[in-house]
């Protein structure tokens, strides 16, 4: 039986992707339209795997921006699109709520188990909470 030349490669819209899971974390990243660029380089991040233990990630040079800064640029393009009484309760929300928690966090290490604490800590109705998740 002859092994699977395309394992952990999945194409999706024109694009092969590489996915694994490792450590109990889904690695996914896009590498080719060319079956065989995405072969070679499936082949090199599971090398890098083998040595490194994990991939190579590209980090950004520059820190992630804070969650504050984010939400400050968000409210000034929203303004332009909702009613005033939505804006006014958006901001209501945000300052009472989100701000205090999130708003000195870089917003790229804000994940899914963040926003789920956080929401489990909050003391409003249901009703409420879908609103601040808004």
């Amino acid at each position: 039986m002859a092994k699977d030349k395309d394992h952990h490669l999945i194409k999706r819209k024109g694009v092969y992707y590489f996915k694994k899971i490792a450590k109990g974390k889904l690695i996914r990243k896009a590498l080719s339209q060319s079956i065989t660029e995405a072969r070679g380089m499936r082949d090199q991040i599971l090398r890098e795997f083998q040595l490194h233990g994990d991939i190579k990630r590209n980090e950004p040079d520059q820190p992630s921006r804070l969650f504050g800064e984010v939400a400050q640029d968000w409210v000034k393009i929203v303004a332009t699109e909702i009613k005033s009484s939505t804006l006014q309760d958006y901001r209501y929300t945000m300052n009472r709520y989100v701000l205090p928690y999130f708003g000195n966090t870089p917003i790229g290490e804000i994940n899914h188990l963040d926003i789920r604490k956080f929401m489990s800590g909050l003391t409003c109705t249901n009703k409420r909470k879908n609103n601040i998740l808004v």
